[in-house]
């Protein structure tokens, strides 16, 4: 089954706004001595979309978009309305054989992007080859060329600048209320799924 996409044509009234939280273990010793133990190493982002008076065409889309994912059901990409530059970003494993992967970003600005492999920065049209569109939700993607595979577990991460893509789910639940009765503001939060 295809994975949907947020429906563009919902224009947001106010700046979106993305929050990015880390699952952080915390234990108190005595004394007030604490130690903190990270239990993700990338953060997962909460999004949320502010509307004004949404038009009733407009809000029928985004209800009929929610319940055909039965609330946090479905996951569907979510592409962010603002490039912007993004860093630190997974994109996946390495495999010690060909490997093509698809980036967090749409419309990626190529002077700007940059691969690393466990760390260490990766070499354009050396160590892989950058493509425009073709990935899920149409993300830029990555193939490594022959004979510069990563190694096979290696770390892969990106910085660039593009429009934000996200695989996300809604809440279980939408107030209705905010799109019946307060036509001058409702607003749609999004969870980014764990990679």
């Amino acid at each position: 089954m295809t994975v949907q996409v947020f429906p563009t044509t919902l224009t947001a009234a106010y700046p979106i706004r993305i929050k990015t939280g880390y699952k952080t273990t915390i234990t108190d010793y005595g004394e007030g001595a604490v130690q903190r133990v990270s239990n993700w190493r990338f953060g997962k982002r909460t999004i949320v979309v502010p509307y004004g008076k949404m038009p009733v065409g407009d809000r029928d889309t985004l209800l009929a978009f929610f319940r055909a994912r039965m609330g946090s059901g479905e996951s569907f990409w979510y592409v962010h309305n603002r490039q912007e530059q993004w860093t630190d970003e997974y994109v996946g494993y390495g495999t010690a054989g060909a490997l093509t992967l698809d980036l967090h970003c749409k419309a990626t600005v190529v002077s700007s992007l940059v691969i690393y492999e466990d760390g260490v920065a990766q070499v354009k049209d050396t160590d892989f080859t950058f493509v425009s569109g073709g990935g899920a939700a149409d993300a830029d993607r990555i193939t490594w060329i022959a004979g510069h595979y990563p190694a096979a577990g290696a770390l892969i991460t990106a910085d660039h600048r593009g429009l934000l893509r996200i695989l996300a789910y809604f809440s279980d639940e939408i107030d209705l209320e905010w799109f019946r009765f307060l036509h001058s503001k409702s607003e749609v939060t999004l969870f980014e799924e764990q990679w």
